[in-house]
C-alpha cells in the first residue's frame, strides 16, 4: 500500500524550476561548445560557401491625369478606382515583354551620350547620384556584367514584383549579384514604364510616379556572417536546452537524499558514505 501512495507521489510530482535551472547550468559547457561549434559554422559557410546578393527596390505609384484635379471629386474618386485596378495589371505587364523592351534601351544607353528627344532620361537612372547613393556618382555599363547583352529573360529571372491595390504602388526588387546593377535594373525597370502602359493600353491619361527611388546597397542582403552566426548560434541555445530539459525530466533516477524525500516521500534517515577501494 505504501508502495502504491509512494508511485501516486512521485506521478504527480511537480517539476522544480530551480533543478532545471541547476541542471542546465550544470550543463553549461555542452551549451557553449554548441552555440560556439554552430556560430563558427555559420560564420565560416557565409564568408566561403553563400554568393553574395544584393537587393534594390523601386517603388512606383499609378494613377491617372484626372488625379491632378483637385475640385473634381467624383473624378479624382474614378482615378484613384482606377490606379488601384492598374497595378495588378502593371504587375503583370511587367512579368511579361516589357522586360525585352527594358533590356534593348538598357543595352543601347550610352551613359555619356545625349539622351534622345522624347525618351525616358536613362541618364536619371544611371548616374543621378541622389537617385542612386548619396554622395556617389553612379554609372553602369551593362557590357561589364552581361558581355553579350542583357536580355528581358536575365531581367524577368532577377525581379520580383509586388502590387498593393490599396495604394496604387508597384514595387520592384532586382536581385544581383553587384549592387550597382540591382539598383540600374529596379530604376530601369519602373522609370520606363510610364511610357509602356500608356502605349499598351492605347492612351495618354496614365501618370507613373517614382514614389522611391532604387538605392545602391551598402551590404548583401544574404551573407551578413554576423547576423548568420548570431542567428543559428540563437538555434542552437534554444535546441539543446530543450534537449537537456526534456533530458532531465524524464530521468528518474535517485542520486541525493532530496530526491528520495521527491519522489518516494520518505525521510532519508541517515546516508553511507561511498569507501574508496584501497
Amino acid at each position: 500500500m505504501d508502495s502504491n501512495n509512494n508511485t501516486s507521489k512521485k506521478g504527480t510530482m511537480e517539476l522544480d524550476i530551480r533543478d532545471v535551472v541547476n541542471f542546465l547550468l550544470s550543463k553549461l559547457w555542452i551549451i557553449a561548445l554548441v552555440v560556439l561549434s554552430l556560430a563558427i559554422i555559420a560564420y565560416l559557410w557565409t564568408t566561403f560557401f553563400v554568393t553574395e546578393e544584393y537587393q534594390s527596390t523601386t517603388k512606383l505609384f499609378i494613377t491617372s491625369t484626372g488625379y491632378a484635379d483637385k475640385d473634381n471629386i467624383d473624378q479624382a474618386t474614378g482615378d484613384w478606382q482606377l490606379g488601384k485596378q492598374l497595378t495588378k495589371t502593371s504587375s503583370e505587364l511587367i512579368k511579361g515583354d516589357y522586360c525585352d523592351r527594358v533590356a534593348q534601351r538598357l543595352n543601347a544607353h550610352d551613359p555619356e551620350a545625349a539622351v534622345p528627344a522624347g525618351q525616358v532620361d536613362l541618364s536619371k537612372v544611371l548616374n543621378d547620384g541622389k537617385i542612386m547613393a548619396e554622395n556617389s556618382k553612379f554609372s553602369v555599363y551593362f557590357s561589364e556584367f552581361y558581355p553579350n547583352g542583357i536580355t528581358g529573360s536575365d531581367i524577368r529571372s532577377c525581379i520580383k514584383i509586388d502590387s498593393d491595390d490599396e495604394t496604387c504602388i508597384v514595387s520592384v526588387t532586382a536581385t544581383t549579384e553587384n549592387a550597382r546593377l540591382s539598383a540600374a535594373i529596379s530604376n530601369a525597370v519602373m522609370y520606363l514604364f510610364g511610357e509602356y502602359i500608356n502605349e499598351f493600353m492605347g492612351v495618354e491619361t496614365i501618370v507613373t510616379t517614382i514614389s522611391r527611388s532604387g538605392v545602391v546597397p551598402a551590404a548583401p542582403s544574404n551573407a551578413n556572417a554576423t547576423r548568420n552566426a548570431a542567428i543559428f548560434g540563437a538555434i542552437g541555445a534554444v535546441f539543446v536546452c530543450a534537449v537537456l530539459v526534456i533530458i532531465f525530466i524524464f530521468d528518474d533516477k535517485i542520486k541525493t537524499p532530496d530526491d528520495v524525500e521527491k519522489q518516494l516521500g520518505l525521510s532519508v534517515l541517515g546516508a553511507i558514505p561511498e569507501i574508496d577501494e584501497a
